[in-house]
């Protein structure tokens, strides 16, 4: 008897918790809940806040990704630990830009931060060393997702870029944190096109 009263009591929980879902449309993304994410300031490789009050600003860009832009000068991007990487490339729009298009074979200043999508641990910033890098925006010279992702942005535009592994890095791994067949997550900032 007191087997069925718990079990009663489960299905009832589960009930009265399906029932509470949400109902507001799938294309309409719900607030991130700050205690399923982990943050890192693109302006530390090192600094990872666990508490992520910001969310309440952030900008939901894909499943698991969202990012903050309270500073311009100091973005930070959110990712939910455990996300399902994608199959392709996902590419959103943070902030529109209206400037140069970047093309293929064009050099391409660039602000940018990266984090993997697993663990939301930060590899790579501009802005943590202070200034924005530039690239020659070219088939074998930068990883695939950046190849597929960059082309068509506009100077001023911020855009964020999740990678899958097999446009990164693949089976091999360039070294620090990125592990072979990680998903990447990308908050890039335009700065400056020179055509080709």
């Amino acid at each position: 008897m007191k087997r069925l009263s718990v079990t009663a009591v489960l299905l009832a929980s589960l009930f009265l918790a399906a029932c509470s879902q949400s109902s507001e449309p799938a294309d309409q993304a719900a607030a991130p809940d700050a205690a399923e994410w982990v943050t890192s300031d693109c302006t530390s490789l090192t600094e990872i806040v666990d508490d992520t009050a910001a969310l309440a600003d952030a900008d939901l860009v894909a499943p698991g990704v969202a990012v903050t832009i309270t500073d311009p000068a100091s973005p930070s991007i959110s990712v939910q630990p455990g996300t399902e990487p994608p199959a392709d490339l996902i590419s959103g729009v943070v902030r529109e830009g209206s400037g140069d298009a970047a093309e293929l074979n064009d050099t391409v200043t660039v602000q940018y931060c990266g984090v993997g999508l697993a663990t939301g641990q930060p590899f790579d910033s501009s802005w943590a060393r202070g200034a924005p890098a530039t690239f020659g925006l070219v088939e074998g010279g930068l990883i695939q997702g950046w190849i597929d992702g960059v082309p068509g942005m506009r100077v001023g535009e911020q855009r964020v870029l999740v990678v899958p592994g097999p446009l990164a890095y693949g089976d091999s791994s360039p070294g620090g944190s990125i592990q072979p067949n990680e998903t990447l997550v990308f908050l890039v900032e335009l700065v400056n096109v020179e055509k080709a």
